[in-house]
């Protein structure tokens, strides 16, 4: 979401893991960010104005089995970026989580203890902590629960989780406790590009204008849609490796204030998902 919003106003250049296939026709260049010299070369040849870093391994289960590879991910390639980005005396724009919060003292303030519960948002924290020690310009966009239609190159999503077995009659569960702000990933795109546009720095929730659990998120998207609200099975715990957040609220508003920027609530998200739906079909 964040590519073609960008090239609006920006050239970009892409890197990834993996070469994979072009994203509106602008090809991706294999970088492994936690190489230091391949990072340092590759960043220095280009020379950007500006690195974003939308890179991360952010499955808690994932991270919580596979701690090296997500400690390199996570936290060396940030090292990396911030050594780039004085080389150059460039600002950082960073993604970051509402996992670096405990989930026992909601809604969150940019100002808040952060105290996470899992590794993943350990590894987060430890990446705003290198960031904010670094003397770089950077701005830190701390989001959550990030949803929007998938495509191909695309992973799943929480709402695609909820809106393709509902379609197919298939039944689901939904934790009734987990609760944070849905966020729809167009308002985040566009939020970012605003941020960069107004030269933001520091650190902004940049998340949904509304908080409800991961049950009550499934709900609306049944109602939205017309599904079978029955099909949804409420569950307290679902089996997951690693310990989530109870609630991990995000308050945005910084932003509002700051920015006068205010991302959409749960049912308008989902109505614009319904409409870019309806195009497509």
């Amino acid at each position: 979401a964040l590519i073609p919003t960008l090239l609006q106003d920006h050239e970009l250049t892409l890197t990834s893991r993996s070469t994979g296939e072009p994203i509106h026709h602008l090809q991706i260049t294999p970088l492994l960010l936690e190489d230091p010299s391949a990072c340092a070369s590759f960043i220095m040849t280009i020379r950007p104005d500006l690195i974003v870093n939308t890179a991360a391994i952010s499955l808690p289960d994932y991270a919580e089995d596979h701690r090296k590879e997500t400690q390199l991910a996570n936290v060396v390639a940030v090292e990396n970026l911030i050594a780039s980005c004085k080389m150059l005396n460039i600002p950082l724009v960073h993604l970051s989580t509402d996992y670096v919060f405990s989930g026992e003292n909601p809604p969150y303030l940019e100002t808040s203890e952060r105290n996470p519960v899992n590794f993943y948002g350990s590894t987060k924290k430890e990446a705003e902590d290198l960031i904010l020690a670094s003397g770089i310009e950077y701005l830190i966009c701390r989001t959550t629960l990030l949803y929007g239609l998938k495509q191909a190159h695309h992973r799943g999503n929480p709402f695609i989780s909820v809106y393709e077995p509902l379609n197919a009659g298939l039944p689901i569960k939904a934790s009734s406790v987990h609760t944070t702000s849905p966020t729809l990933v167009y308002d985040l795109a566009d939020g970012i590009k605003s941020l960069i546009k107004k030269k933001a720095r520091g650190i902004y929730h940049t998340a949904g204008s509304e908080s409800c659990s991961r049950l009550n998120f499934a709900n609306s998207i049944a109602e939205i849609f017309g599904f079978n609200k029955n099909l949804i099975q409420p569950m307290e715990n679902l089996p997951q490796r690693a310990t989530r957040p109870k609630d991990s609220t995000l308050n945005v508003l910084k932003m509002k204030i700051d920015h006068g920027l205010l991302f959409k609530n749960v049912h308008d998200g989902l109505f614009q998902c319904k409409k870019m739906l309806d195009k497509i079909k």
